[in-house]
């Protein structure tokens, strides 16, 4: 219930009045450290090799239970969002009259991992990419690496792409436009969750578009790359086990193990976080 509730450590005391307060020293102590979070880069080395973009949904959301409708704000994305360039700074430039002279520039520490996800080493290999909301992050970053692959050598890409609403958060919209405009996609699936009386997600398209999806993995041997929350993960690899087995000729258990050796071949890579 408080972790539902979302609620933090001063929210508990006020709660809880009767709880013993230790000596602000002793209190900082037995707190955990505050964990380093990860994103995704959503940007290619290819196009922008001095700079990494994220891609965030900022938290910003009342909680609820609680009177003076307090907000929940996520500690990460918060602060990035407060994070803004020096006045009169042109693409994070400095103006040419103060560059030389110390300042002090809004700054955060950050690390690059290595990354699951990679383009197949055959551009001519099909790629499948499945990411509603910010688990558009890696697939935009493989449709700017496309953008310097030989349209004549490289394979086809389908992007299955979902959000609440086409006029709310539709993120990268014309940049996807213009990536099917220009071929670097092949097809763009969108899925709109609330902009109908029937909600559609992105498993569902994949569904819609089985004998396709089919054909490209079976056929082509189509890489598949999902990211996202790890409930959409899971309906997403359920969609792809029925596809498998309909269109497979294979029972349940086999159209599992087909799916698993897709996994373990580096043909089905997900990159999955909890809600």
């Amino acid at each position: 219930r408080i972790v539902d509730r979302k609620h933090d450590l001063v929210d508990i005391f006020e709660m809880f009045p009767s709880i013993h307060k230790p000596e602000l020293g002793s209190f900082f102590e037995i707190l955990p450290k505050l964990q380093p979070r990860y994103y995704t880069i959503s940007s290619s080395s290819v196009k922008h090799p001095n700079r990494i973009h994220v891609t965030a949904s900022i938290v910003n959301e009342k909680k609820p239970g609680l009177p003076e409708g307090r907000i929940f704000r996520g500690a990460c994305t918060t602060f990035l969002d407060r994070l803004t360039p020096r006045e009169g700074a042109i693409n994070g430039k400095r103006p040419k009259d103060e560059r030389g002279v110390p300042a002090v520039w809004p700054h955060a520490y950050v690390f690059v991992r290595k990354s699951t996800f990679k383009l197949p080493q055959d551009i001519s290999t099909p790629i499948i990419l499945i990411g509603p909301g910010t688990g558009i992050s890696p697939m935009r970053a493989f449709i700017q690496e496309r953008e310097s692959q030989d349209p004549e050598k490289r394979g086809d890409a389908i992007l299955f792409f979902g959000c609440r609403r086409e006029t709310e958060d539709f993120i990268y919209r014309e940049e996807l436009l213009e990536a099917v405009n220009t071929g670097v996609l092949t097809k763009l699936h969108t899925a709109f969750s609330r902009q109908q009386a029937t909600k559609v997600y992105v498993q569902q398209l994949l569904k819609r578009e089985a004998s396709t999806v089919w054909s490209y993995v079976a056929e082509k041997r189509a890489h598949i790359y999902v990211c996202g929350g790890t409930q959409m993960g899971k309906d997403t690899q359920h969609a792809l086990e029925e596809i498998v087995q309909e269109y497979g000729n294979l029972n349940k258990s086999e159209a599992h193990d087909y799916v698993e050796n897709l996994t373990k071949t580096k043909r089905y890579i997900q990159e999955l976080w909890s809600a």
